[in-house]
């Protein structure tokens, strides 16, 4: 029991976050490039893999999680370069991300013969 109590309080390193921001970023990017090479932005998602539209609805979230996170810490000193990097990766996916993921649900909601 005090192994797991030692290992929790173990602080993950500020650059450790801000390298999974450009991660997310970078895989959303990816994600939203094989949604546009598959269905070219029209309303059909059924020619895009499952991976990728997976990827397309959950970074935005996760992105804007960690980017919380990162902007938590302020508090304890000022942001490296790094981090200012990484903030602004990490607005495309929250910003564009979460109205592409709110779209895409829509899309696949009216496939189904659901309407949104």
């Amino acid at each position: 029991m005090h192994t797991t109590q030692s290992i929790i309080r173990k602080p993950i390193s500020r650059s450790a976050f801000s390298i999974a921001l450009l991660m997310g970023s970078a895989l959303w990017l990816v994600g939203t490039w094989a949604y546009y090479a598959t269905s070219a932005f029209r309303s059909d998602w059924s020619a895009t893999p499952l991976f990728w539209m997976l990827i397309v609805v959950a970074a935005p979230a996760i992105c804007f999680g960690i980017g919380m996170i990162l902007v938590d810490t302020r508090k304890h000193s000022r942001f490296s370069p790094l981090v200012w990097c990484a903030l602004l990766a990490g607005l495309f996916p929250v910003t564009l991300g979460t109205v592409l993921a709110f779209w895409t649900i829509k899309a696949l909601f009216s496939m189904s013969g659901m309407g949104m």
